[in-house]
């Protein structure tokens, strides 16, 4: 679990364009499924919104933040 963990940390870390950075969080949702299958769920509900993030490098973290205060 803590390997998967360190994978997925990576892919956002180092994929270099949305063609790379998709294909590996879709290969890294088929070996974690059977570990996070609630967390694979989430991300599969909001994959297109997730893997643009490998296009513009930004996130609504700040947004998020915001709204859970």
């Amino acid at each position: 679990m803590h390997q998967l963990k360190e994978e997925f940390t990576e892919i956002f870390d180092n994929s270099k364009n949305l063609g790379e950075g998709t294909l590996k969080l879709v290969n890294w949702l088929l070996k974690a499924n059977s570990f996070f299958p609630k967390t694979v769920i989430t991300i599969r509900n909001w994959f297109r919104e997730i893997v643009g993030y490998f296009e513009r490098r930004i996130t609504n973290a700040v947004v998020e933040e915001i709204n859970n205060r």
